[in-house]
């Protein structure tokens, strides 16, 4: 009987054996199973706290460290997140397609299969990190060129001038806000302003508190005029969280600082952002809390909405809006209906739902676009007719070598 060497781990071998589990087999069976329980926990755990939440956790993280109750006990949960797992099957596969397929004609179905997968799985890091989602909310006849973000906010702060017009904002972007946290702070200054301003008590969900309510107890934020800023669970739904902060302004030129609890008040898509106003080195700003914009390229306008649902029952049947897209002094008559979504200069416009939630019968509707942006929104159909392609080759070179073998023998 044969018997196999095992050869000992040195550090001049360890290159060679590294790059050896890099293209096993047996890591990428590992790495598909992980993902397999990683997609499992990630969507029950939608349950608790919602898509965007667990998406977060699960799938876009390198790690996750997490609990899991078991009856009267919690077991603690450490994991290699999505991410991470996905980013370690691409070099797997990589490094195997380049190392370990026979380089002829006949493996050419193979490397061009590999090559589709290869870019299913680098279409979902672009998608983590260029692709940007928001909504779009439009009555009859109103138009607009910009989305907000479903669920980012940003502070925006404006210069008023002598007539009460706002000026260009100066903006505090999600990233910088999220990552203070509850406990944390951070001063924002620039030479364009008067002041520098120092934000606490980052929540992405918060809503003021008068201190003489009994939940003001819970709240360990700073007391202004009155309030404090209560933090509350996040929702399920995204894009009902109020993202709420404690600010102080800070003048340069010596003045007291101004406290101030930026709160971003969610009121439906048509109201009217309430903004925080100051005035200090005899100028007016006005500050607010938003969510994030995106500038489109282009101008929507909406001329007509359509609702029309089953006899009897309040279920939609169809809804769809007709739009007219402006762009270069030119108008295009367009259609935006629930399976039919509208594409141009790589923005998606889905028709995602309507309102008012509670309108009668001759009340007018409004419609909600959700707005996409992704570079790679047609890389994962690119990936199906590679990969399709290039098992189709390595199939019919299969068939064909052995309809040789078999005309041969006969």
């Amino acid at each position: 009987m044969a018997k196999s060497k095992i050869t000992a781990l040195t550090w001049e071998n360890l290159p060679e054996a590294g790059l050896r589990l890099l293209t096993s087999f047996g890591l990428a069976a590992a790495v598909l199973a992980l993902l397999t329980l990683v997609t499992l926990m990630g969507t029950l755990n939608q349950i608790e706290e919602g898509l965007i939440d667990s998406t977060a956790k699960y799938f876009e993280s390198a790690w996750i460290v997490d609990t899991i109750p078991l009856g009267k006990f919690t077991v603690p949960v450490f994991l290699p997140g999505g991410y991470l797992l996905l980013a370690i099957l691409f070099f797997n596969i990589l490094a195997g397609t380049i190392l370990k397929i026979r380089r002829n004609w006949k493996a050419i179905g193979l490397y061009v299969s590999h090559i589709g997968i290869l870019i299913l799985i680098f279409s979902s890091f672009v998608t983590r990190h260029f692709a940007w989602e928001g909504n779009m909310a439009l009555r009859p006849g109103m138009q607009s060129s910009e989305a907000l973000h479903y669920r980012n906010w940003q502070i925006e702060i404006l210069p008023v001038d002598a007539g009460g017009q706002a000026t260009q904002a100066l903006v505090i972007p999600h990233g910088e806000l999220e990552s203070i946290g509850w406990k944390g702070q951070r001063t924002f200054t620039t030479p364009d302003l008067p002041f520098d301003l120092r934000i606490t008590h980052a929540a992405r969900n918060a809503t003021p508190i008068p201190v003489s309510a009994p939940m003001a107890d819970r709240s360990d934020s700073p007391e202004v005029d009155g309030f404090k800023l209560l933090q509350l669970p996040k929702e399920k739904e995204a894009e009902r969280n109020s993202a709420g902060f404690c600010a102080e302004f800070i003048p340069k030129n010596g003045d007291p600082s101004i406290p101030a609890i930026l709160w971003a008040h969610i009121g439906g898509n048509f109201a009217p952002v309430k903004p925080f106003t100051l005035r200090t080195g005899g100028k007016t700003f006005a500050v607010q809390v938003v969510r994030e914009r995106m500038a489109i390229p282009f101008t929507i306008r909406l001329d007509q909405f359509l609702f029309e649902k089953y006899a009897g029952v309040m279920t939609a049947k169809n809804y769809q809006s007709n739009i007219t897209k402006l762009e270069d002094g030119r108008e295009e008559k367009l259609e935006v209906k629930m399976n039919e979504p509208f594409r141009h200069r790589g923005y998606t416009f889905f028709q995602a739902s309507f309102g008012p939630p509670d309108a009668g019968p001759d009340d007018e509707l409004y419609t909600v676009f959700t707005v996409w942006r992704n570079p790679s929104d047609h890389w994962p159909l690119i990936s199906l007719v590679v990969t399709f392609a290039g098992l189709l080759a390595h199939m019919g070179w299969k068939l064909a070598e052995h309809l040789r073998r078999s005309t041969r023998t006969a």
